[in-house]
């Protein structure tokens, strides 16, 4: 993830190779959390188009870049205070191969 620059999607500036436990840097944003967004009840519905062309644009060019993010969910969609869309937590994000039958082996549970 370090070194990618994309409009919807958090750029991790930095990965220490040894720390313990993991971590990775990312710039402060301020906003909320799509999931701070729906708790106050839906939104309307042209709001609701737009999270949803931002998080469709990050995960298209993630996956251009051979990335899944593997653990998507409203509490991973940030929305800035400008009213852009930024999706991060990679924590679980893995690089995608062709000779990869299965990306997460069934039954597998990874996430929240």
């Amino acid at each position: 993830m370090a070194g990618l620059s994309y409009t919807n999607v958090m750029p991790v500036l930095a990965v220490p190779p040894e720390a313990a436990p993991p971590y990775y840097v990312m710039p402060w944003v301020e906003g909320r959390t799509l999931a701070a967004l729906v708790a106050d009840g839906p939104p309307p519905p042209a709001r609701a188009l737009e999270v949803l062309r931002g998080m469709a644009s990050a995960l298209v060019e993630l996956h251009r870049e051979g990335l899944v993010h593997r653990d998507l969910k409203p509490e991973n969609v940030l929305l800035a205070e400008g009213g852009q869309v930024i999706v991060f937590d990679f924590g679980l994000a893995k690089r995608s191969r062709a000779e990869d039958a299965e990306l997460t082996k069934r039954g597998q549970v990874l996430g929240t």
